[in-house]
């Protein structure tokens, strides 16, 4: 997913959008990618970029340090890497975000690790075609920057749902503190439409799911009850984490850590019924998530996308959100 933006005011205006595919026959198979990136570089011209790294490429966890100066806050996060992730401290690159500053004798961070020859690797390829990336974040940070209003100070769930997985990422103070990939994506829904409109093609069959509200409308009951037994599997999965959520809140941690809803986000999010459906089964809030909610305000702009095809790019947009 490639996007360019332009400042108006206070607000970032989306005016290139390209979304790009390429073959590989495994992880380490950029030949195809390199091209597709060739020709991106020649189309726009341009030199500077962000980039995401994938959630699976990463390790992100929380953690306590002793409350220290500014100036040594790198080294009491790096301290205590080796203790919580499988990893040595000269192999990875880290980022940290202090999400709690309530106690005087410690901070609560949330910590982002990616092995270094990941990062080396997404460098020598961009590098290749002309483009220097100047900031890396993980998939899922890149998410909430999008999503989470800045400032937001509660703690939420953010389901990022694509075509054959769910990222499920438990955030509180606009740091992640958990995240994890399920098997359960968008595809088991096509699978059920594929089965009974045979003789549709796959482009009909994705624009079916996403026009027709086969969970609500009894028309085709065998539809539907493919439909509603998929999208139960999509409550449990939100539903497992939820409860994990509660389960795992460190003792004394502030009310705000309550997971107060669940942000539904990606292009699946937005197959007819599923996100009405999961409000009527789940005992916390949910909402569909606004992309742009960051950058600029949908009542005074809109960009040329569907709904579906805007959600395609929330990492894209996360990337261009300053927190700190």
């Amino acid at each position: 997913m490639y996007m360019e933006c332009r400042r108006k005011h206070n607000a970032l205006l989306p005016k290139v959008f390209e979304k790009i595919s390429f073959a590989r026959t495994d992880d380490n198979d950029s030949a195809d990618l390199i091209l597709k990136l060739r020709s991106l570089r020649n189309k726009y011209k341009t030199e500077f970029i962000k980039a995401t790294i994938p959630e699976s490429k990463s390790y992100l966890f929380e953690a306590e340090i002793p409350r220290v100066a500014d100036s040594d806050l790198y080294e009491a996060v790096a301290f205590i890497i080796e203790e919580k992730a499988p990893v040595t401290l000269s192999d990875i690159i880290f980022g940290f975000r202090i999400i709690d500053y309530s106690d005087p004798n410690k901070f609560t961070v949330s910590v982002s690790v990616v092995p270094r020859d990941v990062v080396n690797f997404y460098i020598d390829i961009f590098n290749t075609v002309g483009f220097i990336p100047v900031t890396f974040k993980v998939e899922v940070q890149a998410v909430v920057n999008a999503v989470v209003p800045i400032g937001n100070k509660t703690s939420v769930i953010i389901v990022s749902m694509k075509k054959n997985k769910m990222i499920i990422s438990i955030v509180y103070n606009e740091g992640v503190l958990f995240a994890t990939t399920v098997d359960v994506g968008g595809g088991i829904f096509d699978d059920v439409l594929v089965a009974n409109y045979p003789n549709s093609t796959l482009e009909e069959i994705e624009k079916l799911k996403f026009t027709e509200d086969f969970i609500s409308n009894k028309r085709d009951g065998a539809v539907q009850t493919g439909f509603l037994a998929h999208a139960d599997r999509v409550r449990e999965q939100i539903n497992k984490y939820y409860i994990y959520s509660q389960t795992h809140k460190a003792a004394g941690a502030p009310t705000e850590s309550e997971p107060a809803k669940v942000i539904f986000i990606g292009k699946e999010a937005c197959i007819p019924g599923l996100v009405d459906y999961l409000r009527s089964v789940l005992k916390i809030p949910v909402e569909q998530g606004d992309v742009w909610a960051n950058l600029f305000n949908i009542s005074n702009h809109m960009p040329d996308l569907t709904k579906p095809e805007s959600y395609d790019f929330v990492e894209t947009s996360g990337l261009l959100v300053d927190r700190d």
